[in-house]
């Protein structure tokens, strides 16, 4: 079994927030059922954090243009998820942001 991934393309938003749990170093496993912070990629093009205050804190992801995505590795999907919430937020009229499972970022 291949490395887990879940690239987000976050094309014309302003920022997403999610909550990551779970460490960050080797051997690892992140419950998709738990939030995830957009801050706690394993890698990103194109995209910067910055400060949120939001009342718990933590760091926004923002900045993104047209085709800039961050990639989440070892997310653990176990049987029986069949959707995705996501809290976004846009400085203009919105755009578009995916989610792919098991998939390389586009170039």
């Amino acid at each position: 079994m291949g490395k887990p991934e879940l690239p987000i393309h976050l094309s014309g938003f302003a920022g997403a927030t999610f909550t990551w749990t779970g460490a960050q170093s080797g051997g690892y496993l992140v419950d998709a059922r738990s939030q995830i912070q957009a801050s706690s990629f394993n890698s990103a093009s194109g995209l910067q954090t910055e400060g949120t205050t939001d009342t718990l804190g933590g760091y926004n992801v923002g900045y993104a243009d047209d085709r800039d995505y961050a990639v989440y590795q070892n997310v653990n999907f176990p049987s029986g998820i069949t959707s995705v919430r996501a809290r976004v937020a846009s400085a203009s009229s919105g755009g578009t942001l995916e989610f792919r499972l098991d998939a390389r970022p586009e170039r």
